[in-house]
């Protein structure tokens, strides 16, 4: 009995397919964000669970099928993109955050604490503060309790370094 490759795929292969294929569209279209949908791992999927060969495979999850679990074993996925993972909202959470802090930094006062502390992070050589250094800094710490000047930001982020540790 000979079978020509077009009768085998009508027979054998078509009924299964084209039923997956047509779920996988459906599934796509339904998919809140389809940018993260991978219609290869469902119709690998699809066709694992609906082999006619064997009925008990219906609860078996992508991640669980023997052959997938051996491939990535050897070849791991890359992790997803944060496009693909996060939702529209956490996405829009981080943007507006990013470009509040941006905004901030472009404060003149946040400026020039930010020039301030990278002048500061040079002087790694300083091993105790001189007593200049502290009544400086101490002036600067009575104005910023005291809601004089603009010394607060200044005296909240000062650090000392003292033998090689960094301390407040």
């Amino acid at each position: 009995m000979d079978v020509t490759p077009s009768q085998y795929l009508e027979r054998h292969i078509f009924p299964v397919l084209l039923p997956g294929l047509e779920e996988m569209l459906r599934t796509a279209k339904n998919t809140e964000r389809r940018h993260c949908f991978n219609p290869v791992d469902y119709i690998v999927s699809y066709l694992y669970r609906h082999n006619p060969l064997h009925s008990n495979r219906e609860q078996i999850h992508f991640e669980d099928i023997w052959f997938v679990a051996q491939e990535w074993a050897t070849n791991p996925r890359p992790p997803l993109p944060l496009s693909a993972t996060l939702t529209e909202d956490e996405a829009a959470m981080i943007i507006q955050s990013f470009y509040r802090a941006y905004r901030v930094r472009c404060w003149p006062d946040v400026a020039q604490l930010r020039e301030w502390q990278r002048g500061f992070r040079k002087e790694d050589y300083i091993l105790a503060p001189s007593p200049s250094f502290l009544i400086v800094r101490t002036m600067e710490a009575h104005y910023c309790f005291a809601g004089i000047g603009s010394y607060c930001g200044i005296a909240r982020n000062t650090r000392f370094r003292v033998a090689g540790k960094r301390s407040l």
